[in-house]
């Protein structure tokens, strides 16, 4: 079963290749990675990537919604 399962999972990227990889292609130009000093530069692009992955999630079937959550909170 696990080896059936595993054949299906390569057929499946197989035949998706071309979609995973224009997503990544897409996901790759958010500008996110920072030094730390430019974070309230790049705030909108941070946003802008996470409504992205929303939509996406939502046009295959998944909810999503976006959190507004301060970095202290995350801490805790």
């Amino acid at each position: 079963m696990k080896e059936e399962s595993i054949n299906n999972l390569k057929k499946n990227i197989a035949e998706g290749q071309q979609s995973i990889i224009l997503l990544l292609k897409d996901l790759i130009s958010f500008k996110t990675v920072t030094s730390g000093q430019e974070k309230n530069e790049n705030k909108q692009e941070f946003l802008r990537c996470a409504d992205y992955v929303k939509n996406y999630l939502e046009n295959t079937g998944f909810e999503a919604e976006l959190w507004d959550v301060q970095p202290k909170e995350l801490k805790a």
